[in-house]
């Protein structure tokens, strides 16, 4: 069930970032029963997010590390990021481990307000992670490449 709607997402609307500048948010939290399950609870808002034009980009973490999900949606577009982790987590575990968030989206300046104030209003965890940048790869203030490093 929760595949079919993570598969009508993927239809709707890119993985890929889209432009330099935009908000990357981790959205939602892996349900508890089962490890790496996306919580069926977000969907729906997410969903209606997209329909209402206030995404620019989702990926879902599944199996995927944090780290390897924002280089897979840099390199398409040979964009980077700059984001800070949770500070109340392991850093390793944080990026290369389950983080326990569901999806990685990106919005522009226009979308945010008004998506943070949907999926809060629904009861989504949301956490601000960085901003997708021209090329640069950063983590907690560490320079740590270019995008292009990790294409060849």
């Amino acid at each position: 069930m929760i595949g079919r709607y993570t598969e009508e997402i993927a239809k709707m609307i890119p993985s890929a970032f889209k432009s330099k500048g935009h908000t990357i948010y981790l959205l939602g939290k892996l349900s508890d029963d089962a490890e790496g399950k996306i919580n069926a609870n977000l969907l729906t808002p997410l969903i209606e997010a997209i329909k209402d034009d206030l995404v620019e980009s989702v990926c879902f973490l599944g199996e995927s590390s944090l780290v390897n999900a924002l280089v897979e949606c840099s390199t398409p577009r040979t964009l980077g990021f700059d984001i800070t982790t949770d500070s109340e987590m392991d850093e390793e575990e944080f990026l290369e481990g389950n983080c326990g968030y569901a999806a990685l989206i990106t919005l522009n300046a226009q979308q945010e307000n008004p998506f943070v104030e949907m999926m809060f209003d629904s009861g989504v965890s949301l956490m601000l992670l960085g901003h997708v940048t021209k090329g640069s790869l950063r983590i907690d203030d560490r320079a740590c490449g270019y995008i292009g490093d990790y294409m060849k």
